[in-house]
């Protein structure tokens, strides 16, 4: 009697219906490492996105700032604008006083009593954020100097940076009439 050993490719499809358990594992792990992966992109593009919305509207608030400086500076004559002893209060006339405290810069006009803060910059320790007003009496120039220290998120550690900024501008002098 002799044996027919010969296979029949129909017999093995039969049988191989279904994934091994070794396989169903191994296509897990795939996955799971694939969903890992690209949730910490999506997170880390989150934060990037979060981190530049906030530099845009600093951006925007010191712009802002410098041209509310500018015009109130321009249209204010040279001796009615007043540095307190800290450095840290500027009257223009009667109407305008600018105040920096706490990584803030306050404008208050005082006839409409309208109050506008700028923020420095989103600081973690408003206290580090610092700054000082100055008059120069022979050449009219008028000047805010800031140090804001901030935290700039990055990849992978948060880096406390220190930015200077100055907003000069030059009062009004009224002028002379020379005689002949």
């Amino acid at each position: 009697m002799q044996t027919n050993h010969s296979f029949d490719k129909s017999n093995i499809t039969r049988y191989r219906r279904a994934f091994s358990l070794i396989e169903m594992l191994v296509l897990i792990s795939t996955f799971s490492s694939i969903s890992a992966l690209t949730t910490g992109l999506i997170l880390l593009t989150l934060r990037t996105d979060q981190s530049l919305s906030n530099g845009y509207r600093q951006f925007h608030s010191m712009a802002e700032l410098g041209e509310r400086f500018r015009d109130d500076v321009h249209h204010t004559p040279l001796q009615d604008i007043q540095v307190d002893d800290n450095a840290t209060r500027l009257s223009l006339g009667n109407s305008i006083q600018y105040t920096i405290a706490n990584g803030l810069i306050q404008r208050q006009q005082d006839s409409s009593k309208i109050i506008e803060r700028f923020n420095l910059l989103s600081s973690t320790d408003p206290e580090k954020s610092d700054g000082k007003f100055s008059v120069d009496q022979s050449t009219g120039l008028v000047a805010i100097q800031l140090n804001a220290v901030s935290s700039q998120l990055s990849t992978r550690i948060v880096e406390p940076t220190s930015t200077d900024i100055v907003l000069e501008s030059v009062a009004h002098r009224p002028r002379t009439e020379v005689s002949q």
